[in-house]
């Protein structure tokens, strides 16, 4: 609920801003400590918003560089929407993110609308599979759709993240 109120009033920019820059500085905390290493990576969650924001990418790099991280030490999540938009925008700012070294994933991947035609038109580097099918494997498709997502992640050349398996 907190979520969809914050998109609908346009207050999630706010929120992406804050939990990107908190993002960044815990594992740049984790890093000074020796609790992570050069190649462990923070994913964070954006709203399809930024996308649209040509800024965005300027923000991502100054909190990267803000905390002296590694661009590929950080992954954004985006949903399914953001794919089904399809605006020329937010490919250009996507594409520019992607150019900084910062990795793109595909979130909730299989539960919203995008057609698999947006994937040869979106470049991201994963699929992460929504944890309904991961915690839902043993009924009577699940292991096989669960099965098929991660062999067209690797297909693609992507990585397959599977939700819900802590």
């Amino acid at each position: 609920a907190f979520i969809g109120q914050a998109e609908d009033s346009n207050l999630i920019v706010a929120v992406d801003r804050w939990m990107l820059a908190q993002a960044c500085a815990q594992l740049a905390n984790w890093q000074v400590r020796g609790l992570a290493g050069p190649g462990f990576q923070i994913s964070v969650n954006v709203s399809s918003k930024e996308f649209s924001r040509v800024d965005f990418v300027a923000e991502v790099r100054d909190v990267i560089n803000a905390h002296a991280l590694s661009a590929t030490s950080l992954r954004l999540e985006i949903t399914e929407g953001t794919m089904v938009e399809r605006s020329t925008q937010a490919y250009a700012v996507l594409a520019a993110v992607r150019e900084l070294g910062v990795n793109v994933d595909v979130d909730d991947f299989g539960t919203g609308y995008a057609s698999l035609s947006a994937l040869n038109q979106l470049v991201v580097d994963g699929l992460k599979i929504d944890w309904s099918f991961v915690t839902n494997a043993n009924s009577h498709h699940g292991w096989g759709i669960v099965d098929s997502v991660i062999t067209l992640a690797h297909k693609l050349g992507l990585v397959a993240i599977a939700e819900g398996i802590e």
